[in-house]
């Protein structure tokens, strides 16, 4: 069976509204792209509980608490110029990069890149002495 993302809450209220107006199953599965299986558990959700929305935490879990992201924040205001795998070295985070830059975007802060600056070369040297010697 191919895996697809869940039925958004509008599309499981119209499967009810559907089946209460008297389509089968069947016809509903085949208009949303869906199997029968799954109209059927919608349905029989919404005779169970009278609702169609998922459980509130009934997402995946947190990889960190509140009080670990809290550290994270603490680092990274303290040590700015540090990289997010000496950040969590210094915490001993057992977490992957990608979850402290998460973490990062959720309180808004922003990754920026410092401009490049050009070297001083010998032409530059002798135009900045020039220009210094025509206007001291």
């Amino acid at each position: 069976m191919i895996k697809r993302k869940q039925l958004k809450i509008d599309e499981k209220a119209e499967i009810v509204f559907r089946s209460a107006a008297g389509e089968n199953v069947k016809d509903i599965a085949i208009l949303f792209n869906r199997s029968e299986k799954c109209i059927k558990y919608v349905l029989r959700k919404w005779e169970e509980e009278k609702r169609v929305t998922r459980k509130n935490g009934s997402g995946r879990k947190r990889k960190t608490a509140d009080e670990v992201d809290r550290a994270i924040l603490n680092f990274v205001r303290n040590n700015r110029w540090d990289s997010l795998i000496s950040l969590r070295d210094e915490l001993s985070l057992n977490v992957c990069i990608n979850t402290i830059r998460n973490r990062l975007k959720e309180a808004k802060y922003r990754r920026y890149i410092a401009a490049r600056k050009e070297w001083i070369n010998n032409r530059h040297k002798e135009e900045r002495m020039n220009y210094a010697r025509i206007y001291r």
